[in-house]
């Protein structure tokens, strides 16, 4: 069976497309990530009342917003003033214009003559920028993350490249195989694509959940994520310890994910 299609993986929402739980995922050491704990989203601005008391419910008590500034002023999280989520705003990328600057980086490493093969290099350029230059901040998350024993979400706009990578940290930290991990980040195609098609200015070639992950999350872009990781970390564990995790931090988010 794939794991990444457990039917317990996807929460149905009316009001975000793309809310998944990390649980359910089998480690090399034959441990399973737990269900209930770590939960990877899309924006949480159009969630019903409906939604905000059944996330309540399933177990959710801290929300960690990755957008920028523009992004939680334009579509505000719903949870932001709630009693009973702790709402947390952590830029992951910054307001700065990160991401022209690895875009201008990305283009002058090709007219330098660079091997690169198209989107899914382009973006995992950018995402190995991403955890090079702001490692005080994916400090700052994980530590938030790891601060309590229940149901902690995180998310983006889509739910896919700033979540995405904080996904792939959290399972790398666990010992979920990298194939399996490449998977569940391609997954978000499965669950985009009818949103993705509403989009002012989406390609009307995208047809396909398949058509979409090639062209916005194709696997093979994780994969290079995790050769990054592994070759100027030692891994995802040796990350966490760069950027300032200790130990018992690290033994936190290890424990939480771990059933």
């Amino acid at each position: 069976m794939d794991e990444t299609l457990d039917s317990r993986r996807r929460l149905a929402l009316a009001g975000a497309h793309n809310v998944r739980d990390l649980g359910g995922y089998r480690t090399r050491s034959g441990d399973i990530t737990r269900w209930g704990r770590f939960l990877r989203a899309s924006s949480m601005h159009l969630l019903t009342d409906d939604d905000q008391e059944a996330l309540v419910q399933y177990g959710l008590r801290t929300v960690v917003d990755l957008r920028r500034t523009d992004e939680t002023a334009s579509e505000p999280n719903v949870f932001c003033r709630s009693a009973q989520v702790a709402y947390h705003h952590l830029n992951m990328i910054g307001d700065e214009g990160l991401e022209t600057e690895l875009s201008q980086r990305y283009a002058q490493e090709l007219r330098a003559g660079a091997r690169m093969e198209g989107d899914a290099d382009r973006i995992a350029y950018t995402y190995c920028g991403w955890l090079d230059q702001r490692q005080s901040m994916v400090r700052d998350i994980l530590q938030t993350l790891a601060a309590g024993p229940h149901a902690a979400l995180f998310h983006c706009a889509a739910g896919k490249d700033r979540t995405g990578v904080t996904a792939a940290l959290l399972l790398g930290l666990a010992g979920v195989p990298e194939e399996t991990i490449v998977a569940d980040y391609g997954l978000t195609a499965r669950f985009s694509v009818d949103h993705y098609q509403t989009l002012p200015g989406a390609n009307p070639a995208v047809r396909t959940w398949e058509d979409y992950q090639r062209e916005s999350c194709p696997p093979q872009t994780m994969q290079m994520v995790l050769d990054h990781l592994a070759q100027d970390y030692g891994g995802c564990e040796g990350y966490m310890r760069a950027v300032g995790l200790g130990q018992e931090e690290i033994g936190r988010l290890r424990d939480g994910l771990l059933a």
